[in-house]
């Protein structure tokens, strides 16, 4: 059992690795499609979860409702304004203040993974957003691809996070928060 682990999460990392070569050029339209679909799910999920809240919420679920429909707003300026990165980052916080709201709402107590998933994935998802608007046209590839891996590293941990595997959507949001903290520092 052991070893299939250990196996598995090591055509994980080659599956990354490949993912993150093949995406360096990200063609501007497969981006702004990715964005689109990031906002579109975005949207549903704040609407299902608003209406599982009903009209008259308990004062914290309607400020992570408020907060949601906050960054779904911004996510779509960002989209019309062709931020694409921006847009994508945007919208996943808003998915994430909507299912932890829906998760307030239920009574769900959090595993304690559960919460520092959650604060690596938001920060991530912040430091993503200060990355986009430092990267231009006229940034080094190499800053740019560093970028990109660390865009790829938080994809991936969203998708974990998704699925309730909180280890690993911590994990992986850690890898990719170091990584915008040196891009940050680079792009200085």
């Amino acid at each position: 059992w052991r070893l299939a682990v250990a196996d598995a999460r090591a055509c994980a990392r080659i599956s990354r690795a490949v993912i993150v070569r093949l995406s360096a050029g990200i063609d501007p339209d497969l981006l702004a499609e990715r964005a689109e679909e990031a906002i579109a799910h975005a949207g549903a999920v704040l609407e299902r979860v608003s209406e599982e809240a009903g009209p008259t919420p308990e004062p914290r679920v309607a400020e992570l409702l408020q907060e949601a429909g906050d960054f779904l707003g911004r996510a779509i300026v960002a989209f019309d304004e062709e931020r694409y990165r921006v847009a994508i980052g945007l919208a996943w916080s808003s998915t994430a203040h909507s299912l932890r709201a829906l998760r307030y709402l239920r009574g769900d107590v959090a595993d304690p993974f559960e919460l520092r998933a959650t604060a690596a994935v938001e920060v991530a998802i912040a430091l993503s957003a200060r990355v986009a608007e430092k990267i231009g046209p006229d940034t080094p590839a190499e800053l740019t691809e560093a970028g990109e891996r660390a865009d790829a590293l938080l994809g991936e941990a969203s998708t974990a996070f998704g699925t309730e595997h909180w280890y690993e959507a911590w994990t992986l949001a850690r890898q990719a928060i170091v990584i915008y903290v040196r891009l940050l520092v680079a792009l200085a």
